[in-house]
């Protein structure tokens, strides 16, 4: 079946149509096999061919597995990120049809991943055949499928295939008969992996993990306890069973270990390096091949057929050796950057791996590497920073600028608890000046995206009177004291830092506009929030110098803030100028704030699918790294969603996952407040109402506004709902005034609606409705729409244009409450769109489109008499030609000065 699915593709290639698919499964199923025989096919007819085995080892070397893609044809000069492997691969399918293959990607690199998933998004149109195999389904494990093959494969129909193990049950069976007890699926799965079918291996691997404590057996069946590698009790004795013949060849092995993979013009060193003559090399070399235990690749590497070879090759050096081993070859390479075709990174590890603490030249190229690396890999810069400590003399002064730096590069990395570990032992050397300051701002980033304000809070407190530059650390306090309930103080705090914060230098600044952004949003006005992007903008645009990291954080918090105070079209904008940003960086996303961002504003739009595969696909990434208040913001947008399409189950289990702490007192009152508004939806009002009208006055007290929006929002439904007409009218009033103080348009539309519904306010409902249609914010004006359909004399029509939006959505529960209100109208308004037969009479607002259009008035002008936007009268012209069967004004105007009837021709 497999089979066939790849010759259709290639036959589509042939026809010039590219694609990418997914093969998982477990290891020893074939993959490898479906692989080599598709590239012959394509191989046969004359097309490129790329083809990259990843492996363990490239993790800390960003873009290893594009290099060996581009090493097959020779191409050593080209740029290995994704701008680069895009033209390349645009380059050769130019020529021929092409077919990329990516192996074992579960191990490669994620830098390489993006430049590879990128590059087949963006040339989708041409002969581009892309394929990976992993053991892994990208949607469970691993980060970096997840955020890379598999939205990518989602994409596309019938393009994940699951190869599944057609000799496991003989591995089962081998298993079976060794520990005589039948493997779990996870053992045999770990099996599979660490020795890829090699019936020797899986016995020695089985015992030792028996030996090590590492399986349990329970009712005859084997489970395993401990995924960690094992140790062999008698890895000289099986080693001595894969390579009996020949001590030169198991020496070499050793060698070829150390490099983790090598190609033919390493012979010449690993002579050297074992003290043998060529010919001996080549020799021994030679009979690793045929054995099976090195591999030829196609890009003219040779690697170990069975990764726990390897392993078990290497940990029979002692570290000394080790030592001298890597010395070695660093000696060898020094200065040669193209003899032995190693790339700069690959060298750097063998010049740290070689060195003994206090080599300075070693910790030098650790800090270059790490350099070098925090370009496009902030993790991998972060091991290398590492490496770097650990070379370092003992006490030496250097040691907290590097930790500095290493805390720097988690965060940017995405790992906040390791950068807050880093941080920490950073701030225990450094003394008072800007390396301190920048290592507690980053402390400050990592608690406060890992829902812990305290400790942000109790830090910041402890180092005031160090601080260079205090604005920044007013900022932060002020936005921690806000979410720790302390309003007042909130407010003085960020008094003062408005006051001083244009004497600040840039960099401070971008923190101080940032902390300063969400103090307003919280507890202050829009129009402060709006100074606050403005200045971020500024900065991540302007001249000023800042760093491209810098930027890139300065536009994504501007694109959160606006984002959430509902400056939707402005939020895009600022997205996109920062994906530009993180592109020039190497990273993105910082605290999750980018990703927020564009839930925020997908939902706000009316893309509700788009926003649910956002949130889907960046939970997992702030779960993973433990940022569990940005986690639990992308959270509400879902339930939000969930609530909005019906699906209450989800929604409170989504809720209940998201729970933060009662300390946080103004994350856990949203959270409240939220929980109380999905059960007002499900029309359990008893004890929602209770909770929303003493979370509503305690956000008044307090000045919580995203508090004080739900509430207000969720207690006009509910009045209303329950027909408590007056007591609705009472919160839609206070909810206009709280609008008015706080100023955003999300706060503005929202009481808009809310008062328009409570009193009838036809014009209010207009004006929501023209603002959310000229910002593009389709759930806003969906429910803009409702309002006027109920309370509006053309009701017909908003109601069904209501219906048409929240359709596009799949927002159940807003489509039961429009049919709802069509019905009292006598109108069906799932069915209106199939209609057959004549049309009915004209509504008012149709007449008067009728008459505008006679009078010669553009689309424009009507809008402005209609109190509508352009894209309204728009629909409503397309709608009236379908309606009557009319199809320019031209045929309006005759038909009304011949005063025809216009309901049908």
């Amino acid at each position: 079946m497999n089979e066939f699915v790849f010759d259709c593709a290639l036959e589509r290639l042939s026809a010039g149509a590219g694609s990418t698919y997914l093969i998982h499964g477990e290891a020893g199923t074939g993959k490898t096999h479906l692989l080599r025989s598709t590239l012959d096919a394509a191989r046969r007819r004359g097309w490129t061919c790329l083809y990259a085995a990843a492996h363990e080892y490239d993790h800390d070397i960003p873009y290893a597995t594009v290099r060996t893609l581009v090493g097959v044809l020779g191409h050593s000069t080209v740029s290995a990120d994704p701008s680069g492997v895009t033209a390349l691969l645009q380059s050769m399918t130019d020529s021929s049809p092409v077919v990329v293959v990516v192996d074992d990607a579960h191990l490669a690199d994620e830098d390489s991943l993006v430049a590879v998933t990128l590059a087949a998004r963006h040339l989708a149109g041409r002969p581009l055949l892309v394929i990976f195999a992993s053991r892994s389904r990208p949607w469970m494990t691993g980060e970096r499928l997840f955020a890379t093959i598999g939205p990518l494969v989602s994409e596309q129909a019938r393009t994940v295939l699951e190869v599944r193990p057609v000799e496991g049950r003989a591995l089962g069976g081998l298993v079976e008969s060794v520990l005589d007890a039948v493997p779990d699926e996870r053992l045999t799965g770990y099996l599979s992996e660490r020795t890829r079918g090699n019936a020797l291996l899986v016995r020695e691997t089985v015992n030792a993990l028996h030996t090590a404590g590492a399986l349990r057996i329970e009712q005859g069946i084997g489970y395993l306890v401990d995924d960690s590698p094992p140790q062999f009790p008698r890895p000289a004795a099986l080693l001595h069973r894969l390579f009996p013949r020949d001590h030169a060849v198991r020496a070499l092995g050793r060698l070829v270990a150390v490099f983790g993979r090598v190609d033919l013009d390493y012979l010449p060193l690993l002579a050297e390096l074992s003290e043998r003559s060529l010919g001996e090399v080549r020799a021994a070399f030679d009979s690793l091949v045929a054995s099976g235990a090195l591999l030829a690749t196609g890009s003219g590497w040779y690697e170990f057929g069975h990764p726990l070879i390897g392993e078990l090759l290497y940990g029979e050096i002692g570290p000394a050796e080790r030592r001298r081993v890597h010395a070695a070859i660093a000696a060898r390479i020094e200065g040669t950057d193209s003899e032995l075709g190693m790339p700069a990174l690959e060298r750097a590890r063998h010049a740290t791996e070689g060195a003994a603490r206090g080599d300075m030249v070693a910790v030098t190229v650790a800090l270059r590497a790490a350099d070098r690396a925090l370009r496009t890999s902030p993790r991998a810069a972060a091991r290398w920073y590492g490496r770097a400590l650990d070379l370092l003399p003992r006490a030496d002064a250097a040691a907290g600028e590097i930790l500095r730096r290493q805390s720097a590069a988690y965060w940017k990395g995405a790992r906040p608890a390791l950068a807050i570990e880093a941080g920490r032992k950073a701030l225990g050397l450094l003394e008072a000046g800007r390396s301190r300051d920048r290592t507690v701002a980053t402390i400050v980033h990592c608690h406060s995206a890992m829902g812990d304000p305290q400790s942000a809070a109790d830090l910041l407190v402890a180092e005031a009177g160090r601080a260079r530059d205090p604005t920044p650390y007013l900022a932060q306090r002020a936005a921690m004291s806000a979410r720790l309930g302390d309003t007042d103080q909130a407010r003085v705090l960020a008094a003062t830092a408005w006051s001083q914060v244009r004497e600040s230098t840039p960099t401070d600044q971008v923190i101080a506009y940032t902390y300063l952004g969400q103090v307003e949003a919280s507890v202050g006005t829009f129009p402060n929030a709006l100074e606050a992007v403005d200045q971020l903008a500024i900065l991540g645009t302007g001249e000023r110098e800042l760093p491209v990291g810098t930027r890139t954080g300065a536009l994504e918090s501007a694109a959160h803030h606006a984002a959430t105070a509902g400056a939707t079209g402005r939020a895009n904008a600022l997205l996109t100028k920062a994906g530009e940003a993180a592109g020039l960086a190497g990273f993105g996303n910082l605290g999750g704030q980018a990703a927020l961002a564009r839930a925020l504003a997908e939902y706000t739009a009316g893309e509700w699918t788009a926003a649910s595969e956002t949130i889907a696909r960046e939970a997992v990434h702030l779960e993973f790294s433990g940022m569990r208040s940005t986690l639990a913001r992308l959270r509400g947008v879902e339930v939000q969603i969930l609530t909005g399409r019906g699906d209450f189950r989800r929604a409170a289990s989504v809720l209940a996952a998201t729970k933060p702490p009662a300390s946080c007192r103004i994350d856990f009152a949203i959270w409240q407040a939220v929980q109380a508004s999905v059960e007002v939806s499900r029309s359990r009002f008893e004890d929602a109402m209770p909770v929303l009208e003493r979370l509503r006055s305690e956000a008044g007290i307090r000045g919580w506004n995203e508090v004080g929006a739900i509430t207000h929002t969720s207690l006009v439904e509910g009045y209303l709902a329950s027909g408590e007409v007056e007591a609705a009218r009472h919160v839609a009033d206070e909810f206009c005034r709280l609008a008015e103080d706080i100023g955003s348009p999300k706060a503005r539309m929202a009481s808009g609606i809310g008062h328009a519904r409570s009193f009838g306010d036809v014009d209010r409902a207009r004006e929501v409705l023209l603002e959310a249609e000229e910002q593009g914010m389709h759930f806003i004006a969906a429910q803009a729409h409702h309002a006027l359909g109920v309370v509006g004399r053309d009701g017909a029509d908003h109601l069904e244009a209501a219906w048409a939006l929240f359709k596009k959505m799949d927002a159940t529960l807003w489509l039961k409450r429009v049919e709802a209100a069509g019905r009292s109208r006598g109108l069906v308004l799932d069915r209106r769109a199939d209609k057959s037969g004549a049309p009915g009479p004209l509504t008012d607002v149709e007449r008067q489109l009728v008459t505008l259009v006679r009078d010669g008035l553009s689309n424009r002008e009507i809008a402005e008499v209609l109190h509508y936007s352009s894209k309204t009268v728009e629909a409503y012209l397309t709608r009236l030609y379908k309606k009557t069967g009319y199809n320019s004004r031209v045929e309006l105007i005759v038909a009304h000065e011949r005063a025809e009837s216009l309901t049908g021709r």
